[in-house]
């Protein structure tokens, strides 16, 4: 196999696109890549304007698509696969094959104003025996890096056992370290850690387990840190095996979305292959046209996906839920209900209010899994022996008068937007009991919740 990545510059045959478009402006995306100085030298020559670079990247393919089809009777006649994405080109197939579609490649990019960079190239072969043909096969290109190990490819790994797994140990290394830095942030922000963990930095590591199989278990050190540092800094506490496993189910079904890295790998890499099937074939089959593939099938494959991961985690959850007390498996079922964990899921963004400081978020924590909260007394003021479910419920404590008084306020606040006249808990007027049939509050200083016309 040969790795083709990084040109010198990247401008393809202004000839060939003076009329895409309509105009003889440049496209945008048609020159990515090169040198500011050099494109803007080229762009005055020509009478076109300076393409904006950091716009319509997609546009690679597009302006790679010549390159393609040139190189399709080549991988025809001598029995090569290609594969392109965007700008960077990779080939697979016997030795001669190989250096004819290099050899092309090499001589027709630049026309097309694609100029491979040669000490950017890698061949990999699976013996010694062909790496030493490949030395005088390629002697043209003395630069060229020739391996019987592996390499990097697109993010992904493309090499022997050993260099794969020497690849992602490397990578839990350097994901191990982040995941400290974040601890450290989690012991005063708590909540943003978490969101940032689980909307952005688990996907770092999601993308290799897509790509690569059978490395499960190279995520091991990854998940100690995870579990012994990140989980922590962010509960303010250590959680047993049980709670663990709660903790890494979804938000709604009951967890906090922390998932175990070294479970999910493989499961990750299964489902990538099922959606993928149907690009692979036409990779294989070197078929260069979208139209036979089937989108429906795709989301159909998709939804069997979500489907079977959800019904997985209802069967955790439900194995889980006889380790539980009473208590915390009723706290956890209500948080189970639709729209009681979005607090959880919603980004933290201080303008819309949606941001709790670190005990806040903690007590919030301490609701949803039954957990004691730290720093309240050992008995209530009303002499009885305190817990959550008689704090939440003693009416000398004012937590029922809060939860009734913040009901009333948002309700209050929304009908503002289309009432003309609201008020907050305004006085009735004085009735006399036999005056009122219907059973209601007589007294003097009677109040309603909220009255709006």
């Amino acid at each position: 196999m040969v790795g083709v990545a990084g040109m010198g510059a990247w401008v393809p045959r202004l000839e060939g696109l003076r009329g895409f478009g309509g105009g003889p402006q440049l496209p945008e995306a048609y020159a990515i890549g090169g040198p500011d100085d050099f494109l803007l030298q080229l762009c005055n020559e020509n009478g076109l304007k300076l393409p904006n670079l950091s716009k319509n990247k997609p546009m690679y393919s597009i302006a790679t698509r010549p390159i393609i089809e040139s190189l399709a009777e080549t991988c025809s006649t001598e029995n090569v696969k290609q594969c392109w994405y965007a700008d960077d080109a990779s080939s697979a197939g016997g030795l001669q094959g190989i250096h004819s579609w290099f050899d092309k490649l090499c001589r027709m990019g630049p026309g097309y104003g694609y100029f491979p960079k040669e000490k950017k190239c890698v061949l990999i072969f699976k013996s010694d025996q062909l790496a030493e043909a490949a030395k005088v096969v390629f002697k043209d290109y003395p630069k060229l890096k020739i391996t019987t190990v592996g390499e990097r490819h697109l993010g992904a790994v493309i090499g022997s056992d050993e260099y794969r797994a020497h690849y992602v140990e490397e990578k839990v290394k350097s994901w191990v370290e982040d995941v400290k830095e974040l601890s450290i942030i989690a012991e005063d922000e708590p909540q943003a850690a978490l969101s940032a963990f689980t909307k952005g930095l688990c996907s770092r590591w999601v993308y290799v387990q897509r790509t690569i199989s059978g490395i499960g278990h190279l995520f091991r050190p990854l998940e100690n840190v995870i579990a012994n540092t990140f989980i922590p800094s962010v509960i303010g506490g250590n959680v047993t095996p049980i709670e663990r496993l709660i903790l890494a189910l979804p938000v709604r079904h009951g967890g906090l979305g922390i998932q175990d890295p070294t479970q999910t790998a493989q499961l990750e890499y299964d489902a990538s292959v099922k959606v993928t099937e149907q690009l692979k074939n036409l990779i294989l089959n070197q078929d260069a046209s979208l139209d036979t593939l089937d989108q429906n099938q795709i989301r159909k494959i998709k939804d069997e996906l979500r489907n079977a991961k959800t019904a997985r985690y209802t069967a955790e959850f439900e194995i889980l839920s006889k380790s539980l007390s009473p208590l915390t498996l009723w706290s956890i079922s209500a948080e189970k209900e639709k729209g009681a964990s979005t607090w959880l899921t919603s980004l933290p963004l201080k303008h819309l209010g949606y941001t709790l400081n670190k005990q806040e978020f903690r007590d919030a924590l301490c609701l949803r899994y039954n957990w004691l909260i730290h720093g309240i007394p050992k008995f209530c003021g009303c002499g009885t022996k305190n817990d959550i479910v008689h704090c939440l419920s003693c009416k000398k404590g004012g937590y029922v008068n809060m939860r009734h008084n913040n009901v009333r306020d948002c309700i209050g606040n929304m009908m503002k937007d289309v009432c003309v006249d609201v008020k907050i808990e305004p006085s009735l007027l004085p009735v006399k009991p036999n005056e009122y049939s219907r059973k209601t509050t007589t007294d003097d200083g009677a109040r309603l919740d909220i009255s709006a016309c």
